[in-house]
């Protein structure tokens, strides 16, 4: 099922791609390899923080390296979810991204409250953790797919 793919990162351009090396601290860029391997990479839903912050010029406000046009709720991507997006593989952890004291000062009480509301939690607002398995290139626009179970296993073409 394809999505779309943006990035924003705090202190960073927009630019036209990256490498999923370059979207992780330097102490996370081998795969499998991080302080907290479950939580490499965070993806946001885009229209959760187009609410919340309103202009795309403070979405990187909220600390998030992707944003996708994808449900992210818990019945839709569970824990174990494997993606592509561009030349790169990730999977869905069961981390749980909570709203923090500066989602709350940067996006207000309320979003805070709704993010981590029974409600916002099952459908993760603000977001999920994810863990790199294959490095690669991905672009702005770039499709996200979901790999299935048998082709993570078999290859699908």
């Amino acid at each position: 099922m394809p999505f779309f793919l943006d990035r924003h990162m705090a202190g960073s351009s927009l630019g036209s791609s990256a490498t999923m090396a370059s979207m992780v601290p330097t102490f996370m860029k081998r795969v499998g390899r991080s302080p907290h391997q479950d939580m490499q990479l965070n993806l946001m839903n885009a229209r959760a923080i187009a609410m919340f912050a309103g202009s795309a010029d403070r979405w990187a406000h909220a600390g998030d390296q992707l944003y996708v046009d994808l449900d992210l709720s818990i019945s839709n991507l569970p824990p174990g979810t494997r993606l592509a997006l561009g030349d790169a593989e990730i999977e869905i952890t069961d981390q749980p991204h909570t709203g923090c004291a500066e989602f709350s000062k940067r996006f207000g009480v309320d979003a805070f409250r709704l993010v981590n509301s029974p409600v916002g939690r099952a459908v993760n607002l603000r977001g999920v953790c994810t863990r790199v398995t294959r490095s690669g290139t991905i672009r702005r626009g770039d499709t996200v797919y979901r790999i299935e179970p048998e082709c993570a296993v078999t290859g699908c073409d």
